[in-house]
């Protein structure tokens, strides 16, 4: 099929830093790395004591820490040629959803966001509804953004 995408994970459960360890060269990838079609998603919830559904605003580790690893992916990307969606990331919390309510939160969202993007990668952030969640369904049937994260992540 001459039109499909093939996308490839690497092991951790799809991990950034997994990405070098199963792909280190072209030459690993399906097909020797010759097929124009493969892509690769990564999901980062680096590090898991800020970004996990149990971490802590606290934990933040800093802007600098959160924009090196995903420049460091580009550029393993870049050399093996293949091109990098950040298919899933987000900050959760369990029963502490105010704590997302935060500009530090936002903020995170939208460094990833501008980071991949500066690096000529695709996003999807995780919305689960829930300690992840992005939207949320009011009674009436329509949805809405939860603390504001999306309109702010999509600001410059």
């Amino acid at each position: 099929n001459a039109t499909r995408v093939v996308v490839l994970a690497p092991n951790g459960q799809g991990n950034q830093s997994m990405l070098d360890e199963v792909y280190p060269s072209a030459d690993t990838l399906p097909g020797g790395g010759k097929d124009p079609s493969l892509m690769i998603s990564v999901h980062t919830y680096d590090p898991w004591s800020f970004c996990g559904q149990t971490g802590s605003n606290a934990a933040f580790p800093g802007t600098q820490a959160i924009i090196d690893p995903i420049r460091a992916v580009a550029a393993h990307g870049r050399r093996i040629g293949v091109p990098v969606n950040y298919g899933e990331f987000g900050v959760g919390r369990d029963g502490r959803q105010a704590e997302r309510d935060t500009d530090l939160v936002r903020g995170y969202y939208r460094t990833v966001r501008q980071t991949a993007l500066a690096e000529g990668m695709s996003i999807t952030p995780w919305d689960d509804r829930g300690w992840f969640g992005l939207t949320r369904l009011l009674p009436d049937g329509r949805a809405e953004f939860v603390f504001d994260i999306v309109p702010s992540m999509m600001r410059p």
